[in-house]
Protein backbone atom coordinates (compact mmCIF):
# COMPACT_ATOMS: atom_id res chain seq x y z
CA UNK A 1 0.00 0.00 0.00
CA UNK A 2 2.92 2.33 0.67
CA UNK A 3 4.22 1.74 -2.85
CA UNK A 4 0.76 2.29 -4.34
CA UNK A 5 0.28 5.58 -2.49
CA UNK A 6 3.62 6.84 -3.83
CA UNK A 7 2.74 5.64 -7.32
CA UNK A 8 -0.63 7.39 -7.34
CA UNK A 9 0.84 10.62 -5.98
CA UNK A 10 3.85 10.77 -8.29
CA UNK A 11 1.82 9.62 -11.30
CA UNK A 12 -0.90 12.20 -10.69
CA UNK A 13 1.57 15.07 -10.26
CA UNK A 14 3.59 14.21 -13.38
CA UNK A 15 0.41 13.65 -15.40
CA UNK A 16 -0.84 17.05 -14.26
CA UNK A 17 2.36 18.79 -15.33
CA UNK A 18 2.37 17.00 -18.71
CA UNK A 19 -1.28 17.89 -19.34
CA UNK A 20 -0.75 21.55 -18.35
CA UNK A 21 2.28 21.78 -20.64
CA UNK A 22 0.34 20.35 -23.61
CA UNK A 23 -2.59 22.67 -22.84
CA UNK A 24 -0.29 25.72 -22.77
CA UNK A 25 1.22 24.73 -26.13
CA UNK A 26 -2.28 24.32 -27.58
CA UNK A 27 -3.35 27.69 -26.11
CA UNK A 28 -0.33 29.46 -27.56
CA UNK A 29 -0.84 27.95 -31.02
CA UNK A 30 -4.59 28.59 -31.00
CA UNK A 31 -4.30 32.23 -29.95
CA UNK A 32 -1.47 32.69 -32.43
CA UNK A 33 -3.59 31.42 -35.31
CA UNK A 34 -6.33 33.81 -34.25
CA UNK A 35 -3.86 36.65 -33.99
CA UNK A 36 -4.85 37.27 -30.37
CA UNK A 37 -1.52 36.84 -28.62
CA UNK A 38 -1.09 39.85 -26.28
CA UNK A 39 2.49 40.45 -27.42
CA UNK A 40 1.77 39.85 -31.14
CA UNK A 41 -1.59 41.34 -32.00
CA UNK A 42 -2.81 40.61 -35.54
CA UNK A 43 0.23 38.43 -36.17
CA UNK A 44 0.45 34.69 -36.79
CA UNK A 45 3.79 33.49 -35.34
CA UNK A 46 3.21 29.86 -36.40
CA UNK A 47 1.21 29.02 -39.50
CA UNK A 48 -1.52 26.38 -39.57
CA UNK A 49 0.40 23.33 -40.82
CA UNK A 50 3.45 23.70 -38.48
CA UNK A 51 1.02 24.44 -35.60
CA UNK A 52 -0.92 21.25 -36.31
CA UNK A 53 2.31 19.23 -36.45
CA UNK A 54 3.53 20.71 -33.14
CA UNK A 55 0.21 20.00 -31.47
CA UNK A 56 0.26 16.39 -32.65
CA UNK A 57 3.84 15.90 -31.44
CA UNK A 58 3.39 17.60 -28.06
CA UNK A 59 2.06 14.47 -26.24
CA UNK A 60 5.03 12.47 -27.54
CA UNK A 61 7.41 15.19 -26.42
CA UNK A 62 6.09 14.96 -22.84
CA UNK A 63 5.78 11.15 -22.86
CA UNK A 64 9.12 10.71 -20.98
CA UNK A 65 7.64 12.77 -18.15
CA UNK A 66 4.81 10.27 -17.84
CA UNK A 67 7.31 7.40 -18.12
CA UNK A 68 9.22 8.89 -15.21
CA UNK A 69 6.19 8.20 -12.99
CA UNK A 70 6.08 4.57 -14.10
CA UNK A 71 9.84 4.16 -13.56
CA UNK A 72 9.58 5.72 -10.11
CA UNK A 73 6.79 3.27 -9.28
CA UNK A 74 8.97 0.34 -10.38
CA UNK A 75 11.87 1.67 -8.28
CA UNK A 76 9.66 2.00 -5.18
CA UNK A 77 8.32 -1.51 -5.77
CA UNK A 78 11.85 -2.93 -5.97
CA UNK A 79 12.89 -1.12 -2.80
CA UNK A 80 9.85 -2.46 -0.95
CA UNK A 81 10.59 -5.99 -2.15
CA UNK A 82 14.21 -5.68 -1.04
CA UNK A 83 13.13 -4.38 2.36
CA UNK A 84 10.91 -7.43 2.85
CA UNK A 85 13.77 -9.76 1.86
CA UNK A 86 16.46 -7.97 3.85
CA UNK A 87 15.81 -9.91 7.12
CA UNK A 88 16.84 -13.10 5.31
CA UNK A 89 20.42 -11.83 5.18
CA UNK A 90 20.52 -11.66 8.99
CA UNK A 91 19.29 -15.25 9.52
CA UNK A 92 22.17 -17.31 10.93
CA UNK A 93 22.68 -20.21 8.51
CA UNK A 94 23.45 -23.71 9.66
CA UNK A 95 26.55 -24.74 7.71
CA UNK A 96 26.65 -28.36 8.81
CA UNK A 97 29.70 -30.55 9.17
CA UNK A 98 31.33 -33.56 7.56
CA UNK A 99 29.79 -36.42 9.54
CA UNK A 100 27.85 -38.89 7.35
CA UNK A 101 24.08 -38.82 7.78
CA UNK A 102 22.35 -42.01 8.99
CA UNK A 103 20.67 -43.97 6.21
CA UNK A 104 18.41 -45.95 8.54
CA UNK A 105 15.88 -44.85 11.14
CA UNK A 106 17.44 -43.48 14.32
CA UNK A 107 16.17 -41.52 17.29
CA UNK A 108 15.63 -37.76 16.77
CA UNK A 109 15.84 -35.63 19.90
CA UNK A 110 15.18 -31.93 20.46
CA UNK A 111 17.25 -30.78 23.44
CA UNK A 112 16.12 -27.41 24.84
CA UNK A 113 15.86 -26.29 21.21
CA UNK A 114 14.96 -22.68 20.36
CA UNK A 115 14.72 -20.80 17.06
CA UNK A 116 14.84 -17.03 16.96
CA UNK A 117 12.36 -15.11 14.79
CA UNK A 118 13.01 -11.91 12.83
CA UNK A 119 13.13 -8.49 14.46
CA UNK A 120 9.39 -8.08 13.79
CA UNK A 121 8.43 -11.48 15.15
CA UNK A 122 8.82 -13.29 18.44
CA UNK A 123 10.82 -16.51 18.78
CA UNK A 124 9.65 -19.22 16.38
CA UNK A 125 10.33 -22.02 18.86
CA UNK A 126 11.16 -21.86 22.55
CA UNK A 127 12.70 -24.58 24.71
CA UNK A 128 11.51 -27.59 22.68
CA UNK A 129 12.29 -30.79 24.59
CA UNK A 130 11.05 -33.89 22.80
CA UNK A 131 12.14 -37.22 21.37
CA UNK A 132 11.04 -39.06 18.25
CA UNK A 133 11.75 -42.78 18.34
CA UNK A 134 12.67 -44.71 15.18
CA UNK A 135 9.56 -45.46 13.06
CA UNK A 136 7.37 -43.43 15.44
CA UNK A 137 4.53 -41.47 13.82
CA UNK A 138 3.72 -38.14 15.45
CA UNK A 139 1.33 -35.29 14.65
CA UNK A 140 2.10 -31.65 15.43
CA UNK A 141 -1.09 -29.70 16.03
CA UNK A 142 -2.08 -26.27 17.28
CA UNK A 143 -3.30 -22.90 16.01
CA UNK A 144 -1.92 -21.19 12.90
CA UNK A 145 1.47 -19.62 13.56
CA UNK A 146 2.09 -21.76 16.65
CA UNK A 147 5.37 -23.18 15.30
CA UNK A 148 4.39 -26.50 13.68
CA UNK A 149 6.07 -25.70 10.37
CA UNK A 150 9.12 -24.32 12.20
CA UNK A 151 9.62 -27.69 13.90
CA UNK A 152 9.66 -29.42 10.52
CA UNK A 153 11.90 -26.82 8.92
CA UNK A 154 14.35 -26.98 11.83
CA UNK A 155 15.04 -30.61 10.87
CA UNK A 156 16.02 -29.44 7.39
CA UNK A 157 18.89 -27.54 9.02
CA UNK A 158 18.41 -24.17 7.36
CA UNK A 159 18.81 -22.08 10.53
CA UNK A 160 21.31 -22.06 13.35
CA UNK A 161 19.43 -22.58 16.64
CA UNK A 162 19.37 -19.73 19.13
CA UNK A 163 20.03 -22.29 21.85
CA UNK A 164 19.93 -26.02 22.35
CA UNK A 165 20.40 -28.62 19.64
CA UNK A 166 18.84 -31.42 17.64
CA UNK A 167 20.45 -34.85 17.86
CA UNK A 168 20.10 -37.34 15.04
CA UNK A 169 21.05 -40.63 16.63
CA UNK A 170 24.20 -39.89 18.58
CA UNK A 171 25.24 -36.91 16.41
CA UNK A 172 24.32 -33.26 16.41
CA UNK A 173 22.38 -32.09 13.38
CA UNK A 174 24.90 -29.26 12.95
CA UNK A 175 27.71 -31.82 12.63
CA UNK A 176 26.06 -33.79 9.83
CA UNK A 177 26.71 -33.40 6.14
CA UNK A 178 23.48 -31.49 5.45
CA UNK A 179 23.29 -32.46 1.77
CA UNK A 180 23.38 -36.15 2.73
CA UNK A 181 20.94 -35.60 5.61
CA UNK A 182 18.36 -33.89 3.41
CA UNK A 183 18.52 -36.84 1.03
CA UNK A 184 17.14 -38.96 3.89
CA UNK A 185 14.14 -36.66 4.34
CA UNK A 186 10.81 -36.72 2.55
CA UNK A 187 9.51 -33.17 2.95
CA UNK A 188 6.13 -31.93 1.72
CA UNK A 189 5.46 -28.24 2.25
CA UNK A 190 2.02 -26.65 2.19
CA UNK A 191 2.70 -25.25 -1.29
CA UNK A 192 4.54 -27.72 -3.50
CA UNK A 193 6.74 -26.35 -6.28
CA UNK A 194 6.01 -27.16 -9.93
CA UNK A 195 7.98 -26.23 -13.01
CA UNK A 196 6.69 -25.48 -16.46
CA UNK A 197 6.82 -28.83 -18.24
CA UNK A 198 5.20 -32.24 -18.39
CA UNK A 199 3.87 -34.14 -15.39
CA UNK A 200 6.49 -36.78 -16.07
CA UNK A 201 9.40 -34.33 -15.95
CA UNK A 202 8.08 -32.84 -12.70
CA UNK A 203 7.83 -36.27 -11.07
CA UNK A 204 11.29 -37.28 -12.26
CA UNK A 205 12.83 -34.37 -10.35
CA UNK A 206 12.77 -36.65 -7.29
CA UNK A 207 14.33 -39.61 -9.10
CA UNK A 208 15.53 -39.05 -12.69
CA UNK A 209 16.12 -42.78 -13.20
CA UNK A 210 12.57 -43.84 -12.25
CA UNK A 211 10.97 -46.32 -14.63
CA UNK A 212 7.45 -46.19 -16.06
CA UNK A 213 6.35 -48.90 -13.63
CA UNK A 214 7.71 -46.93 -10.67
CA UNK A 215 5.84 -43.82 -11.78
CA UNK A 216 2.59 -45.76 -12.13
CA UNK A 217 3.08 -47.34 -8.70
CA UNK A 218 3.60 -44.03 -6.84
CA UNK A 219 0.66 -42.47 -8.68
CA UNK A 220 -1.54 -45.32 -7.49
CA UNK A 221 -0.18 -45.08 -3.94
CA UNK A 222 -0.86 -41.33 -3.83
CA UNK A 223 -4.42 -41.79 -5.17
CA UNK A 224 -3.86 -39.74 -8.31
CA UNK A 225 -3.56 -42.40 -11.02
CA UNK A 226 -7.26 -42.04 -11.84
CA UNK A 227 -7.18 -38.39 -12.87
CA UNK A 228 -3.64 -38.47 -14.35
CA UNK A 229 -4.38 -41.26 -16.80
CA UNK A 230 -7.78 -39.72 -17.57
CA UNK A 231 -5.96 -36.71 -19.04
CA UNK A 232 -5.64 -36.80 -22.85
CA UNK A 233 -1.85 -36.84 -22.72
CA UNK A 234 -1.50 -38.72 -19.41
CA UNK A 235 1.95 -38.26 -17.90
CA UNK A 236 2.95 -36.13 -20.86
CA UNK A 237 0.36 -33.48 -19.97
CA UNK A 238 2.10 -30.10 -19.85
CA UNK A 239 1.75 -28.06 -16.68
CA UNK A 240 2.16 -24.31 -16.54
CA UNK A 241 4.45 -22.87 -13.88
CA UNK A 242 3.16 -23.43 -10.31
CA UNK A 243 0.99 -26.28 -11.56
CA UNK A 244 -1.65 -24.08 -13.18
CA UNK A 245 -4.11 -26.40 -14.90
CA UNK A 246 -4.73 -28.76 -11.98
CA UNK A 247 -6.60 -28.19 -8.74
CA UNK A 248 -4.87 -27.67 -5.40
CA UNK A 249 -5.97 -31.10 -4.16
CA UNK A 250 -4.66 -32.82 -7.29
CA UNK A 251 -1.32 -31.06 -6.92
CA UNK A 252 -1.08 -32.13 -3.26
CA UNK A 253 -1.58 -35.78 -4.22
CA UNK A 254 0.93 -35.45 -7.06
CA UNK A 255 3.41 -33.93 -4.60
CA UNK A 256 3.06 -37.04 -2.43
CA UNK A 257 3.58 -39.26 -5.48
CA UNK A 258 6.75 -37.37 -6.36
CA UNK A 259 8.02 -37.60 -2.78
CA UNK A 260 7.38 -41.37 -2.68
CA UNK A 261 9.97 -41.83 -5.41
CA UNK A 262 12.59 -40.98 -2.78
CA UNK A 263 13.55 -43.84 -0.50
CA UNK A 264 13.49 -41.89 2.76
CA UNK A 265 13.12 -43.13 6.32
CA UNK A 266 12.06 -39.77 7.79
CA UNK A 267 8.88 -38.08 6.53
CA UNK A 268 8.07 -34.43 7.25
CA UNK A 269 4.56 -33.51 6.04
CA UNK A 270 3.08 -30.04 6.42
CA UNK A 271 -0.72 -30.02 5.97
CA UNK A 272 -0.50 -32.54 3.09
CA UNK A 273 -4.29 -32.80 2.59
CA UNK A 274 -5.45 -29.27 3.39
CA UNK A 275 -6.83 -28.68 -0.13
CA UNK A 276 -8.68 -31.97 -0.44
CA UNK A 277 -12.44 -32.28 0.17
CA UNK A 278 -13.40 -33.98 3.45
CA UNK A 279 -14.34 -37.29 1.83
CA UNK A 280 -11.04 -37.43 -0.08
CA UNK A 281 -9.08 -36.54 3.08
CA UNK A 282 -10.35 -39.72 4.72
CA UNK A 283 -9.06 -41.90 1.85
CA UNK A 284 -5.80 -39.91 1.77
CA UNK A 285 -5.06 -40.48 5.47
CA UNK A 286 -6.03 -44.15 5.24
CA UNK A 287 -3.51 -44.55 2.43
CA UNK A 288 -0.93 -42.50 4.35
CA UNK A 289 -1.30 -44.85 7.33
CA UNK A 290 -0.28 -47.80 5.15
CA UNK A 291 2.48 -46.02 3.26
CA UNK A 292 4.13 -44.63 6.41
CA UNK A 293 4.43 -47.92 8.28
CA UNK A 294 8.02 -48.40 9.35
CA UNK A 295 8.82 -44.73 8.68
CA UNK A 296 9.57 -41.93 11.11
CA UNK A 297 6.74 -39.47 10.49
CA UNK A 298 6.16 -35.90 11.67
CA UNK A 299 2.84 -34.56 10.41
CA UNK A 300 1.82 -30.92 10.93
CA UNK A 301 -1.96 -30.62 10.89
CA UNK A 302 -4.81 -28.54 12.27
CA UNK A 303 -7.27 -31.40 12.61
CA UNK A 304 -6.89 -34.89 14.05
CA UNK A 305 -9.85 -36.67 12.47
CA UNK A 306 -8.91 -39.96 10.72
CA UNK A 307 -5.54 -39.93 12.53
CA UNK A 308 -6.17 -42.42 15.33
CA UNK A 309 -3.34 -44.56 13.98
CA UNK A 310 -0.70 -42.04 15.10
CA UNK A 311 1.58 -43.02 17.99
CA UNK A 312 1.60 -39.59 19.60
CA UNK A 313 0.43 -35.98 19.19
CA UNK A 314 2.29 -32.83 20.25
CA UNK A 315 0.16 -29.79 20.95
CA UNK A 316 2.15 -26.65 20.11
CA UNK A 317 1.08 -23.18 21.22
CA UNK A 318 3.20 -20.03 20.76
CA UNK A 319 6.33 -21.99 19.88
CA UNK A 320 6.17 -24.38 22.84
CA UNK A 321 5.00 -27.97 23.26
CA UNK A 322 2.32 -27.63 25.91
CA UNK A 323 1.02 -31.21 25.84
CA UNK A 324 1.83 -34.69 24.49
CA UNK A 325 -0.50 -37.64 24.29
CA UNK A 326 -2.71 -39.79 22.13
CA UNK A 327 -5.13 -38.37 19.60
CA UNK A 328 -8.02 -38.78 22.04
CA UNK A 329 -6.13 -37.12 24.91
CA UNK A 330 -5.10 -34.11 22.84
CA UNK A 331 -8.58 -33.68 21.36
CA UNK A 332 -9.90 -33.38 24.92
CA UNK A 333 -7.27 -30.78 25.86
CA UNK A 334 -8.78 -27.30 26.45
CA UNK A 335 -6.08 -25.52 24.42
CA UNK A 336 -6.68 -27.81 21.43
CA UNK A 337 -10.43 -27.30 21.63
CA UNK A 338 -9.95 -23.53 21.79
CA UNK A 339 -7.59 -23.48 18.80
CA UNK A 340 -9.80 -25.87 16.78
CA UNK A 341 -12.85 -23.67 17.44
CA UNK A 342 -10.87 -20.60 16.34
CA UNK A 343 -9.69 -22.30 13.12
CA UNK A 344 -13.26 -23.42 12.35
CA UNK A 345 -14.48 -19.82 12.55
Amino acid sequence: MSVLSKAFLSGAVLELFASLAIALVALYLGLGLLGELPWAKAEIPVSYQPALFILLMAPEFYAPLRQLGSDYHAKAQAEAAFASLAPIWTVPLCRGGDSPAPTEAVCIEFQQFSLQGSEHRAALLTDIQAKVLPAQRIALTGPSGAGKTSVLESLLGFQQPAQGQIKIGDQKLTDLNLAQWRQQLLYLSQQSQWLSGSLRSNLLVAKPSATEDELKLVLQQALCADFVFALPAGLDTVLAESGIGLSGGQLQRLALARALLKQSWCWLLDEPASMLPKEQQQHYFQQLEQLSRGKTLLLATHQLQQLDWLDQVWLIVQGQIVAKGTVTEIQAHPLYQASYAQESQ
